[in-house]
């Protein structure tokens, strides 16, 4: 075999760069520094636009509408929510279409944020706060409004969310070693089991939204069904810190 080495655009900061997403077919990329989004291209690192926004906790793209424009989903330190539409001209040039979001939610209700997440289609918003709270926000697409809707979901700090693919259940971690799934439909509990938190490694799905992988020691990770039986268990060499889901190919 041969290795061939690449070279690739570096773009410099000023800042630390606090959060990092790229859209659904990896075209574009957005990152955060301080009080600046950046969106650019990811084949030519071209800057396509920037916003100006408070500081960001966490970002991520999202598809709206029935042609399924791409859209920026920001989530603040101050806990403030915001949709920003990105527009295509006729020669496909991609840019905001307005410094202002199309919608902003303000959902800190004098808690603090331990944890954040978009579904996949940006219909809801699940944010934890110290008191232990789920907050769900579903955002009504024409009124451009949300319900809210807040559980009292654990004992302790919940430090990972996570929606399926398919938007129809939230799978929490907290450190009351329990991984929680709740029905969105309902907004409630559908079922719990129990897993190890030590390691802080959030429970994810699968792609298919049937299952869930969860770590039950530093050096073993479990899948479960939905109802929270444990179908699997695997054995690593070394302390997991991460588990991903690589995409198939």
């Amino acid at each position: 075999f041969s290795i061939s080495f690449v070279n690739s655009p570096v773009v410099k900061t000023p800042f630390p760069i606090k959060s990092l997403c790229w859209n659904s077919s990896s075209s574009l990329f957005a990152f955060c520094e301080d009080d600046l989004v950046f969106i650019r291209d990811s084949n030519t690192f071209y800057l396509v636009d920037t916003i100006s926004t408070e500081r960001i906790s966490s970002l991520m793209f999202s598809k709206e509408g029935d042609i399924k424009n791409d859209v920026l989903l920001t989530l603040s330190d101050e806990g403030t929510f915001c949709v920003w539409d990105l527009y295509s001209d006729k020669n496909e040039k991609k840019s905001f279409t307005d410094k202002e979001p199309i919608i902003s939610i303000e959902c800190d209700d004098d808690s603090n944020i331990t944890c954040a997440s978009f579904s996949k289609n940006s219909d809801y918003i699940a944010i934890s706060d110290d008191k232990f709270n789920i907050n769900l926000y579903f955002k009504l697409r024409y009124t451009r409004q949300t319900i809210k809707k807040s559980i009292q979901a654990h004992s302790k700090e919940i430090y990972g969310l996570e929606f399926c693919s398919n938007n129809s259940y939230l799978v929490s971690s907290s450190f009351d070693n329990k991984g929680k799934v709740w029905d969105l439909k309902t907004n409630s509990l559908f079922s719990e089991f129990k897993f190890y938190s030590k390691s802080k490694v959030p429970i994810i799905f699968t792609d298919d939204s049937n299952y869930l992988i969860a770590t039950t020691s530093k050096r073993t990770f479990s899948v479960f069904d939905l109802n929270g039986e444990k179908i699997q268990t695997i054995k690593t060499l070394k302390n997991i810190e991460k588990i991903k889901i690589l995409p198939s190919t």
